[in-house]
């Protein structure tokens, strides 16, 4: 197998660092990932005094004074920019992130984790050490907080180590990113609402174009301006409208129900004795029911719904005792049982089962040591043969009945308290580094069972359109991803985040469990850094049968040389399947596109040193490991990947 290298690893989520603003119009171009050229100094400027900088931004900016309006052919794109026209007329200042309230919050939660964590005892000094209490400190008292050291002590706090996930680390983390968002965007209101109300106006015009192919251009676009709209606290109900036109789940999966017979599916041969007293007649005996368990799938809206349902024989051989007669006797019945689940996100429940039955007895001789005695036993047992054929079947019932409630009931039980827990428990790692849990919905047709998931914060967007992929007939099991699941997540992960060479066996450590030499070797090399873009650092584009990996650059370090040139880089592989190995095949160079023409040799240098690492990063091929699900979950059925599809915007596998 060929390992990923240093920044694929970083792709994947494990990475801390910052990201720096300047004034407010650059703050907006770094929070989207603006690739424009931005006319204002470096990302290492100080949060600005008021008024003057911005205002002469906004002042030079594109004529503002041309009236926009909803003219979009498209109906879901004019929606939009209705809802865009009312929201930039309910733009306000005062609704702003409040940097003082925001300070005053961040200095209640640090004494609260230095009260935790007993700040002077040798636990307390680690994690002020780790966490660089010192730092944040410094900058809650300076009147011109650095928004690049706020952003590197948020992202230090989104780590895979054991208590970050605690309450009071969470709660410093939390309000720490909005004080940053008060400094980035309350620093100037008046040109943060001028300059909210622009980008507005440039997305309304944006949305005049037809929608096309996996269509990532127009939902980043989209998705930027939801995202100013969040961070500043402006309009919420416009961020909800525009969620909404993003809002099919990106994750669906789906299982077919010849998929869960072969997991449900179970023989039954259950001897019981029998023991019973009909019509003052005792009867003793064994009993036999034989038969096997199957499943079918029962339509439901909000929840799943099964019908377990047993077919079997009864089957008895018995001796009945009266009055010294002793009634040698045989029966048979069919038995057909059905109990229904119902599986939603509140537990697993059921109705009660139901039994039906066709009992046949035979009396096969009668004994006793006089003759006349067996005659008029075989008489009066011919007479009540009827009537105790009917109790004896309404026992029968009962008693399957009540058996196969019970058998089913523990587990569902069990089904129930596993379900409660996984939706009580989140698991440590996600609340470390700060990702959304994703929302389930589940339902069920009459053939299969359905799961749902959106990933995707409160302000982010998930798919516009449903997959229209063609469903492969062999596949038991179906997996939709959109790219949006990966981007959201990849948002929340690595926005904003420096990359620094000699952290590298951290992040790998954190996530692997183990650092690959080659991640040792490039983590003791040169130093160098990445600073990736606050909005969309990662794209992935599914289109066409390809992937296009997409990552921005807002600015690169190489030991003490800086490159603040936004870049873009861009790789395009074809993936392959064969056997349960994924390969993945570039086609074509690694792309870094630069947005300014700089020049010199210190820049010619950088950028040669960036394309150079990026061209090892993005191998021509990766090889992955055979995927073995079974061995990830040994109690599932055997199955195998049997196709992959990649096309406007969704990845779908099939399994069988």
């Amino acid at each position: 197998m060929v390992r990923p290298k240093i920044c694929l690893l970083v792709i994947c989520g494990t990475v801390i660092g910052a990201a720096a603003c300047g004034n407010a119009q650059q703050n907006l171009q770094r929070v989207s990932g603006d690739s424009r050229p931005l006319p204002v100094p470096a990302p290492s400027t100080v949060a600005p005094a008021p008024d003057t900088s911005v205002r002469s931004a906004v002042a030079g900016a594109a004529d503002t004074s041309k009236v926009v309006t909803a003219s979009a052919s498209e109906p879901s794109s004019r929606s939009l920019q209705n809802t865009l026209l009312r929201a930039k007329g309910s733009l306000t200042a005062a609704q702003l992130p409040d940097a003082e309230k925001s300070r005053g919050d961040l200095q209640q939660a640090l004494r609260e984790l230095e009260n935790f964590v007993v700040i002077n005892s040798a636990n307390g000094n680690a994690w002020n050490k780790f966490l660089r209490l010192d730092e944040l400190r410094d900058e809650l008292e300076s009147e011109r907080p650095q928004l690049n050291t706020l952003v590197d002590l948020e992202m230090n706090m989104r780590q895979n180590y054991v208590g970050l996930e605690y309450p009071q680390f969470l709660r410093l983390r939390d309000r720490l990113n909005l004080y940053i968002r008060s400094v980035r965007y309350g620093s100037n209101p008046d040109a943060t609402v001028e300059l909210l109300g622009k980008k507005i106006d440039e997305l309304i015009t944006e949305l005049n174009k037809p929608i096309d192919g996996s269509d990532l251009a127009r939902s980043t676009q989209v998705g930027i301006v939801a995202n100013y709209l969040h961070e500043s606290q402006q309009v919420p109900w416009a961020v909800s409208e525009m969620r909404g036109q993003f809002s099919v789940p990106n994750i669906q999966i789906s299982a077919r129900e010849s998929l869960l017979n072969r997991i449900l599916y179970r023989t039954v041969a259950e001897p019981n004795p029998v023991q019973e007293c009909i019509l003052g007649t005792r009867i003793l005996g064994q009993a036999c029911l034989s038969g096997f368990v199957s499943a079918d799938v029962v339509p439901m809206n909000a929840g799943v719904s099964l019908r377990l349902n047993m077919s079997a024989t009864l089957t008895s051989q018995n001796k009945g005792y009266n009055r010294g007669v002793v009634l040698n006797t045989t029966g048979y019945s069919p038995v057909q049982a059905s109990k229904q689940i119902f599986i939603t996100p509140n537990g697993v429940s059921s109705a009660p089962a139901t039994v039906a039955t066709n009992l046949q007895s035979q009396i096969n001789s009668i004994e006793h040591r006089l003759r006349i005695v067996r005659r008029i036993a075989k008489k009066k047992a011919a007479e009540q043969k009827p009537q105790a054929d009917a109790i004896a079947e309404g026992r029968m019932q009962t008693k399957i009945q009540s058996q196969y409630d019970q058998q089913v009931n523990a587990q569902l039980a069990e089904a129930s308290t596993q379900l409660t827990t996984m939706q009580q428990t989140q698991r440590p790692e996600v609340k470390r580094v700060g990702l959304t849990r994703p929302t389930l919905a589940v339902y069920s047709t009459d053939s299969t069972v359905n799961g749902n998931l959106v990933q995707a914060a409160s302000h982010q967007l998930s798919a516009n359109r449903n997959c229209l992929l063609p469903i492969p007939m062999s596949s038991e099991v179906l997996v939709r991803a959109h790219q949006s699941a990966f981007i959201n997540a990849l948002d929340t992960v690595l926005g904003g985040r420096t990359i620094r060479s000699q952290n590298l066996d951290d992040y790998a450590h954190q996530i692997l469990g183990e650092v690959p030499a080659e991640v040792s070797k490039e983590a003791n090399g040169e130093e160098w850094s990445i600073t990736l873009a606050l909005f969309h650092p990662v794209e992935l584009d599914f289109d066409g049968g390809r992937v296009k990996i997409i990552l921005k650059i807002s600015q690169m370090t190489r030991g003490e040389q800086v490159l603040a040139d936004p870049a873009i880089i861009t790789a395009t592989y074809l993936p392959s399947f064969y056997d349960g190995v994924l390969t993945l095949t570039r086609e074509g160079p690694v792309t870094i596109d630069f947005t300014r023409e700089s020049r010199g040799v210190r820049v010619v240098t950088l950028r040669s040193f960036l394309k150079s690492k990026f061209e090892t990063t993005f191998k021509e091929q990766f090889v992955t490991k055979r995927i073995d699900l079974n061995g990830r979950f040994p109690r599932a059925p055997q199955l195998t990947i049997d196709s992959m599809n990649l096309d406007d915007g969704w990845l779908q596998v099939g399994l069988k």
